[in-house]
């Protein structure tokens, strides 16, 4: 795509709200062709069901005989003691952040593979480098994106398609009202630390980094010749990584607990 994004043919998944709306709209101003997907939008879609994402982009393919990128942005987050952790919360966390990832992808590269280009982006987290304690089954789905989408950007390189993840940290979205909350009862033992653990979180992520600026990092990778693996946003969070990389984990916990209250 190069530096100039006038005229490509661009998807958003989950451009209802937050980083995927704020991603639709700088790509619209510079000049994209910009489908926003999501369940009651423009390009309606359920990336749960690969039928729904396969269906989708055949609408694009069929309007404008090709795709340049799929920028993926949608997701859910789910918060509670692993222990809590049934069957319907997993699949709901599980079946949207990493199927859904899955079947996007399945779904838009057989179009980029005979058009013989295309690149993919996909809205990661910090949490799944450095994992949120009951937040575990979300920090679990953002670090398994992250493996499929490396693996697939080697997969793929011979087709001329690019693959980057883009990891932001805590973000001011609408994230944080839409958290689907395992239900604890008043006397449980994991109360107590599960509710100043979530309670950080909601702060942290409303006073977090606005989604324009992580939408402004997506449209600067559609730009490069290159895009990296990787792009974490916001120079804490990159240190935490950093961090994470070459401290022993006995005391990358240390500081997660203590942030999240479960230390003293």
């Amino acid at each position: 795509m190069g530096a100039s994004l006038r005229n490509s043919i661009i998807i958003v998944t989950g451009a209802g709200s937050g980083i995927g709306r704020a991603a639709a709209d700088m790509l619209e101003a510079a000049g994209a062709t910009v489908y926003r997907a999501s369940r009651s939008g423009e390009l309606r879609v359920d990336v749960t069901d690969f039928e729904s994402a396969k269906n989708a982009i055949g609408e694009v393919r069929r309007r404008d005989g090709r795709i340049d990128a799929l920028v993926h942005c949608a997701g859910v987050g789910v918060s509670g003691p692993l222990e809590y952790m049934d069957g319907e919360l997993l699949g709901l966390q599980f079946g949207t952040n990493i199927n859904g990832m899955i079947h996007m992808c399945r779904a838009v590269l057989p179009v980029m593979r005979a058009q013989g280009c295309g690149r993919i982006i996909v809205t990661g987290s910090v949490a799944g480098r450095v994992s949120i304690p009951f937040q575990s089954a979300y920090s679990a789905s953002k670090a398994a994106v992250s493996s499929l989408l490396i693996a697939l950007r080697s997969e793929v390189r011979g087709f001329g398609i690019q693959c980057s993840i883009v990891e932001p940290g805590d973000v001011k979205t609408g994230f944080t009202a839409n958290r689907v909350k395992a239900v604890l009862p008043e006397d449980d033992a994991y109360k107590k630390h599960c509710d100043a653990a979530v309670s950080q979180m909601e702060h942290d992520e409303e006073h977090g980094e606005p989604p324009e600026k992580i939408a402004r990092e997506i449209v600067k990778l559609l730009g490069k010749k290159r895009m990296p693996a990787r792009v974490v946003c916001g120079a804490g969070y990159k240190a935490l990584a950093l961090l994470s990389r070459i401290l022993p984990d006995r005391l990358i916990a240390c500081i997660i607990e203590r942030i999240y209250h479960i230390r003293p």
